[in-house]
């Protein structure tokens, strides 16, 4: 049912728009000329710091939103980035101390993680944040 419903979209489209002969000799000369361009997306991509986001969102709420996603994916200094943005509008908030203290663990800046932590202690004691402080290593302590 699948592919029958693929080869009538193919079909379709062929009829809509045809393609003019030559244009796919273009495109296979492009494919062994790819290696050519750099990886667009190897570098960091903080679109989070453009105007246009600015501009096209309400930023607050779409930094935490993106902060949480990034950290989610493990994508932590990006996630770093947008969660110090934050502190100063959310300073009674023991999770966003948390999750800046982990992304500084993982990047292995241990003192700083360990100061987010204690913060984080200070307004919400829970046995998660607390477990943290104890297991940071020993150069940090």
């Amino acid at each position: 049912m699948q592919m029958i419903r693929k080869q009538i979209l193919i079909k379709i489209s062929e009829h809509m728009y045809p393609v003019p002969s030559g244009s796919l000799q273009v495109f296979s000369n492009f494919r062994h000329t790819k290696k050519e361009f750099g990886r667009c997306l190897h570098g960091k991509l903080d679109i989070y710091n453009s105007e246009f986001f600015r501009l096209s969102c309400n930023a607050s709420e779409a930094e935490i939103g993106l902060a949480d996603y990034f950290f989610s994916k493990g994508y932590y200094d990006d996630a770093l980035d947008l969660f110090l943005r934050q502190v100063n509008e959310r300073p009674d908030d023991a999770q966003l101390y948390e999750k800046i203290g982990y992304c500084y663990e993982e990047a292995d800046f241990f003192d700083e993680a360990l100061k987010y932590y204690r913060e984080a202690e200070l307004i919400d004691r829970k046995i998660w944040t607390v477990r943290k402080i104890a297991f940071l290593p020993a150069s940090s302590c």
